[in-house]
């Protein structure tokens, strides 16, 4: 289980040979020397793998998995259920991975999932879509008409690239944004003596029942996971500046010819969605980080580090500088 968790294995039949291995066919003098192997250097390698990854894992717990994996050639199963069984594991494996993964064990190894990691890597991609194709249109700018003609089929494949990739980009900002709150909301709700002591107001914003404004969760969850008002007034303009670009997100998702209600902004919700360009989806992306980043040290405290999947999507936008217009 060892091997198969650090990606040793090439495929499933050498992981289960141990398994299907005729001890009784064997000599006996080579059964002594796999004994004598097995209490001289591979106990010692079991206690240090489980020391090393675990907090309480024994082999007993480790044949368990073993047979559970062996059943559908792996295992994916949430993160506090695989606790729950087996292990917790070490803070050093964990890191920043959240408390609601799941736990997946495969040939590539053991595997953390959620979702902020796959929506932040359809960010990067999206943006990283969006900068091509941007850089391959702007090759054209010097050319004539005759040969932008000439080359219709081409500039048609990649504004309609860009386009795809602008439009997907703002829509992962929002999702990123939403499900690292409702994460926190989740890790808060499990501490059950913290939520006693609110409201029924706050209990319920934090149990999102489906009906919780993505408003009330950027401006309110903060506060109440802390216990602290985060947004400050010289802090609300980057949260009030991404509730404006929220119109973009909505134009998207919700694309239709009238016009917005006045109370939501009276908005013409096709020019908006017309006008959802790189600039646009570069500026919602770097807002999104900053307000992660402010929220993440106002949850975690000033000296931890952003999470590694917020710091690949930072590191992306500080190569690019592209004026919002």
């Amino acid at each position: 289980m060892g091997r198969l968790m650090l990606g040793e294995f090439n495929d499933w039949q050498e992981f289960l040979a141990a398994d299907v291995l005729d001890l009784q066919g064997l000599p006996r003098k080579k059964l002594k020397s796999g004994k004598h192997d097995i209490q001289k250097r591979l106990s010692g390698e079991i206690q240090s793998f489980c020391k090393n990854n675990f907090t309480n894992m024994t082999v007993n717990k480790l044949e368990n998995l073993y047979n559970e994996v062996k059943k559908e050639r792996g295992l994916e199963i949430p993160l506090p259920d695989f606790e729950r069984k087996y292990s917790k594991f070490n803070t050093s494996v964990l890191k920043d991975i959240p408390p609601y993964s799941t736990a997946s064990i495969s040939l590539w190894g053991l595997k953390f999932r959620y979702p902020e990691h796959f929506i932040s890597s359809d960010l990067r991609q999206s943006l990283m879509l969006a900068i091509e194709a941007r850089e391959k249109l702007n090759g054209f700018n010097k050319d004539r008409h005759k040969k932008l003609v000439n080359n219709q089929k081409t500039i048609k494949e990649l504004i309609q690239q860009e386009d795809f990739a602008n439009r997907s980009s703002i829509l992962s900002c929002f999702n990123l944004l939403e499900s690292y709150l409702n994460g926190l909301a989740w890790i808060f709700a499990r501490d059950k003596e913290k939520m006693t002591k609110l409201s029924n107001n706050k209990r319920g914003l934090i149990e999102d029942n489906g009906r919780v404004k993505f408003r009330d969760k950027l401006i309110k969850y903060p506060e109440i996971i802390t216990g602290h008002n985060l947004w400050r007034e010289e802090d609300e303009p980057p949260a009030l500046l991404l509730l404006c670009f929220k119109k973009f997100r909505d134009s998207i998702v919700h694309p239709s010819p009238f016009l917005a209600p006045e109370r939501f902004g009276g908005h013409d919700k096709l020019q908006i969605f017309y006008s959802a360009n790189i600039g646009v989806s570069m500026v919602i992306s770097q807002q999104v980080v900053d307000i992660i980043g402010h929220i993440h040290r106002h949850v975690n405290g000033s000296d931890k580090a952003r999470p590694a999947w917020l710091d690949e999507l930072a590191k992306l936008l500080e190569q690019y500088e592209i004026n919002y217009e």
